[in-house]
């Protein structure tokens, strides 16, 4: 059985699944399984696949059903105890699988285990992520004390940094399927509240992002499931006040993000009662009283000056 099973989900990412795979390929450690699980891709993504040859690489296919299910679906074929997720366009330094390891090994006690990344835009430029209470973690790996705090304002963990135990999905089950926004933020949360995280600072992973964050490419959906979901799953959490207070807070960061996707596509009823259910934030009270003024602007009026403050920093 191989150490550590690598997921990648794919969907009609024809100009970036030989990169990704190569990243893998070229770790520094072998003990892998490499699994594609295609989610009925039009593209010539899997075509592609025809040239690698490597007896690592397993290929599953079904039809499109949404990459939850898809990552679900890897946690089941998977042969090994450790697995870990990568997207079809995202990047592994050679070192990523060794470090995930060694996390492993030191901190068995843990169900999930991550590195920091850094973000590539479309034009090249590279950023560090800039995680929130970093050095709450001594040292250069260890335990995560607050998961929630360190997630507060950038995501110290996302879907191609993170190994989970299977014995984790066995006890909570994998990502919530059918959702079309915000369900690895949902499942990291539900992980947190449940398992230690075991994170290393070391950079290991390269997550690429779209920059292009104009009203008119934001999707027609927002979910974002662990607003409605995390109070359930905190009751039996057994939190401190300190780790209560920044998963309150977190969630009203998340609450406000949904909130300004509201406000953007003009439904106001929805963002009039985030913004009631986050009233009483103290860390993010500088954009509650920016979005609750947005909110009392007609719709039509707020966009042309938006457009009209768009034209004038041309």
């Amino acid at each position: 059985m191989p150490a550590i099973s690598v997921i990648i989900p794919l969907y009609n990412k024809q100009d970036y699944i030989l990169r990704t795979i190569d990243s893998v390929l070229s770790q520094s450690f072998s003990d892998f399984e490499l699994l594609v699980i295609d989610d009925g891709s039009t593209d010539r993504s899997i075509d592609l696949l025809s040239s690698v040859s490597d007896s690592r690489l397993r290929i599953h296919t079904h039809s499109n059903s949404g990459v939850s299910y898809t990552r679900n679906k890897g946690f089941q074929l998977a042969n090994s105890e450790l697995v870990t997720f990568l997207d079809a366009d995202d990047l592994w330094k050679e070192n990523f699988l060794e470090t995930i390891i060694n996390l492993s090994v030191k901190y068995p006690q843990a169900g999930a285990y991550s590195t920091c990344y850094e973000r590539v835009t479309p034009n090249g430029d590279v950023r560090s992520v800039n995680i929130f209470a970093l050095d709450d973690i001594e040292g250069e790996d260890g335990i995560i004390p607050n998961f929630f705090k360190m997630a507060l304002y950038e995501m110290a963990v996302n879907s191609s940094v993170i190994a989970v135990r299977k014995s984790v999905y066995n006890k909570i089950g994998g990502f919530l399927e059918g959702i079309k926004h915000g369900e690895d933020l949902e499942y990291f949360g539900r992980i947190a509240l449940n398992f230690p995280i075991a994170y290393s600072k070391k950079i290991e992973g390269i997550y690429s992002v779209d920059i292009d964050d104009s009203v008119s490419t934001l999707a027609d959906y927002y979910e974002m499931p662990i607003i409605d979901l995390y109070k359930d799953y905190k009751s039996d959490a057994n939190l401190t006040a300190d780790q209560e207070y920044y998963l309150e807070e977190y969630i009203n960061r998340i609450r406000l993000d949904k909130c300004f996707w509201a406000l953007m596509k003009d439904k106001g009823a929805l963002a009039s009662k985030l913004l009631k259910d986050s009233k009483h934030t103290e860390l993010f009270k500088e954009k509650w009283s920016r979005y609750n003024l947005i909110s009392k602007i007609p719709y039509s009026l707020y966009m042309v000056f938006r457009k009209l403050k768009y034209a004038l920093s041309k």
